[in-house]
């Protein structure tokens, strides 16, 4: 779920950017949103040549609101299953600009902010995402996901790119609620207690 989410979210934004084409590249610019760490193991930065938003999973964060405690469902023929409760998640979803190019009147750090800019634009232009609208959710069983923006300290920054093993590099945060994880594997069913019948006699 989560890899399906974050293809689609990449997806969308990447469709959106192409088709405004902010840097003028007349359909040069293919598929400027990659999902990927900002630099590997070793360390090495984010290596591809040209303008990108290296989008990038930061954190996730369970959702404890409504949770049921129960560890059963119950089925319309009241039976019900063993089954621990749901698990929800929210995603913490980086955005950073990144370019090594020069191109016509603007710095490479002009342009990762242009692209940077289409990534602001895009969730103020549609944060809901429905399976109503988007088949591809609707397959992976994901009911919707509700995109938001996220505003850290600057504590909080320092604390994250250094855990990141990076430099800071231009960015927004945006948080995706929410994925609902529900193992399908269905344990042995248990019948309903529908009545109780005892021996002992009450005085």
């Amino acid at each position: 779920m989560i890899h399906i989410s974050l293809s689609f979210l990449r997806l969308a934004l990447n469709n959106f950017i192409t088709l405004k084409d902010p840097l003028n590249m007349v359909g040069a610019l293919a598929n400027p949103v990659v999902l990927s760490n900002i630099v590997d193991q070793e360390n090495h930065l984010f290596n591809k040549t040209g303008d990108f938003v290296v989008m990038t999973l930061v954190n996730t964060e369970e959702e404890t609101v409504g949770k049921s405690q129960l560890p059963y469902l119950k089925t319309p023929d009241d039976k019900l299953h063993v089954q621990n409760p749901d698990i929800k998640l929210n995603l913490y979803i980086q955005f950073a600009g990144f370019s090594d190019t020069t191109s016509g009147p603007q710095s490479a750090y002009e342009r990762a902010l242009i692209l940077l800019d289409q990534v602001v634009f895009f969730f103020q232009y549609r944060n809901v995402f429905s399976k109503k609208h988007y088949p591809v959710l609707m397959a992976a069983g994901i009911e919707k996901l509700i995109i938001e923006p996220i505003s850290l300290t600057f504590e909080q920054l320092n604390h994250l790119w250094a855990t990141m093993g990076a430099k800071y590099l231009p960015s927004v945060i945006y948080k995706c609620r929410m994925l609902t994880f529900r193992e399908t594997v269905v344990s042995p069913e248990t019948p309903l207690i529908k009545e109780l019948i005892t021996d002992e006699v009450v005085n």
